[in-house]
């Protein structure tokens, strides 16, 4: 495949996905399960807009469907979102999924990931690693958060994309997640062109503890930047707090910039 052929895929795949993206966004609101969810969550109108928070309805994709939304279903097989059943019949991984888009930096949707509405296992999945999406130069809540992240030179790392939406809605705009503890030496690398100051908040658990010391050490081969750790007393997430804290919605921003105020100095 030459260069220009490569591009054209990469700009399909990804036209083909924002389109399946803003279909998600529109059956959320005909989903009385997806929007229970979202009101349970605290997850307002606002920040459906904001994230593009959808919901797979667990339809069967066939020709018709692909026309009218302008999708490419071989595309979208390739990177994980779509498969087919032995009768050419495309189904998605991500059915009966409330759906959380995953941005680049231009606000082109390069992934999904997805959250069971049911007490199945696995709780959240995602598109696999492909030509338009890699997890370790990705970030969710980067593409909404990065003006503030420069404009204060500033990153909160939290673990879950809840609790993203939770610290935006909050008035937290410096927020993104690396989809769980695996924050990398490559997010490092691509934060350090935003930001000096790094504070961290892992939940307050066993493998919130481990992705703690291994932060610690990535940092160790940076140089200028400053990292912080914020423990969050008597709840387990950035979301539990302030689920918990709802009527002083400025603790943890206060939290935040006190913690940032110490970085400085040091």
């Amino acid at each position: 495949m030459n260069l220009d052929a490569l591009f054209k895929h990469y700009k399909d795949a990804v036209l083909s996905l924002n389109h399946l993206a803003n279909f998600y966004r529109k059956s959320l609101f005909h989903s009385q399960k997806g929007l229970d969810y979202c009101s349970k969550r605290g997850i307002d109108s606002n920040m459906i807009d904001k994230f593009l928070i959808g919901y797979d309805p667990g339809i069967v994709y066939n020709k018709n469907f692909f026309e009218t939304y302008q999708i490419d279903p071989i595309l979208l097989e390739r990177i994980g979102v779509l498969k087919k059943n032995n009768d050419n019949v495309y189904h998605s991984f991500f059915s009966h999924h409330l759906i959380f888009p995953i941005f680049d930096l231009k606000g082109n949707v390069i992934a999904i990931c997805g959250r069971t509405l049911d007490n199945s296992l696995p709780k959240y999945r995602m598109t696999k690693t492909s030509e338009i999406f890699q997890k370790s130069l990705s970030l969710y809540g980067l593409y909404q958060s990065l003006n503030s992240i420069i404009k204060y030179r500033t990153v909160f790392v939290v673990e879950g994309n809840v609790d993203v939406i939770s610290c935006y809605k909050a008035g937290i705009h410096i927020v993104v997640s690396p989809f769980g503890t695996s924050f990398m030496y490559t997010h490092f690398l691509l934060l350090k062109t935003f930001a000096d100051y790094f504070i961290f908040c892992f939940d307050n658990d066993d493998a919130g503890r481990k992705a703690k010391q291994k932060v610690i050490e990535m940092s160790k081969r940076l140089d200028n930047i400053k990292l912080g750790f914020l423990d969050l007393e008597g709840a387990k997430d950035p979301d539990e707090f302030i689920y918990a804290h709802s009527s002083h919605p400025q603790m943890l921003i206060n939290s935040i910039k006190d913690m940032r105020d110490q970085m400085s100095l040091s």
